[in-house]
């Protein structure tokens, strides 16, 4: 079943029929032209994500990238190869045990602990951001995302110095929700690929002046002691960064949605 999209807007309009279908009929089945697997199964996916045997193997991805940047030797399909290989060292993509391995090392930086010491910071900055515009608001440009991106930075450990001059990559990749235009994940592939040599660069030059508090300082940690390859570590870094800037910043538009929709409804 190739046909089945999740970011196609009529899915998204109203999934819940297509998933009763699809867990009927077909709960699991290969898509050729995203070379991927689809489980729509509770059980099913539980298994999977327990079962270190039971995850499909990444090396046919990856393999058919890579022939192809080989194949085709311009900078923007180099470019492109690179794109998917960091996105696919990501924690998220990674199987058990190594999946399990950089969960662990990272769960610190995401305990309750560590959530209620950047609290403070993140709602100063959002009061900063709403009252430097008192008339004319751009929610996106203005406040979602300025606002997410620096509690991320700041969360990984990105130095201040350094986010005024990342932010136009981030707003690249950011650019790639329900993008129907190759351009933009072109654009997002430079992007992604530009923060990798940025991030190598600051694990190799500066990692004494980073927190060892922050997921920079706990994956150079890693590094150091032979835990995680400089490549993994780095892929997962840009892999938060993005997903915390995007997943962020897309429920802050959905928050205020709901806030005006409740208000125009009282109205």
């Amino acid at each position: 079943m190739n046909a089945f999209e999740p970011r196609d807007a009529n899915f998204r309009a109203n999934p819940y029929p297509a998933y009763d279908i699809l867990r009927e009929n077909n709960p699991i089945f290969y898509r050729h032209n995203n070379n991927d697997w689809v489980l729509t199964r509770y059980t099913d996916i539980v298994f999977v994500l327990k079962n270190e045997n039971a995850a499909p193997p990444l090396a046919s991805k990856s393999n058919r990238i890579n022939s192809t940047a080989k194949n085709n030797g311009s900078i923007i399909e180099t470019i492109r190869h690179h794109g998917h290989r960091i996105r696919s060292g990501s924690v998220l993509a990674t199987p058990p045990p190594s999946h399990h391995q950089i969960r662990k090392l990272l769960a610190p930086v995401f305990s309750e602990d560590a959530t209620n010491i950047q609290k403070k910071g993140i709602e100063e900055y959002a009061y900063k951001l709403l009252s430097a515009k008192k008339t004319d608001i751009d929610i996106v440009n203005d406040y979602s995302l300025p606002l997410v991106y620096k509690s991320i930075s700041n969360w990984i450990g990105i130095p201040a110095t350094d986010h005024e001059r990342l932010a136009p990559l981030v707003r690249a990749m950011a650019t790639t929700i329900d993008a129907k235009n190759p351009s933009i994940y072109d654009r997002s592939n430079f992007a992604t690929v530009a923060l990798f040599e940025y991030f190598k660069n600051l694990i190799t030059t500066q990692r004494d002046k980073i927190n060892t508090n922050t997921v920079i300082g706990i994956l150079i940690e890693s590094i150091t002691k032979g835990e995680l390859t400089k490549e993994t570590a780095i892929d997962n870094i840009i892999f938060l960064f993005f997903t915390g800037t995007q997943g962020g910043g897309l429920s802050i538009l959905s928050a205020i949605q709901s806030i005006l929709y409740c208000d125009i409804r009282v109205k």
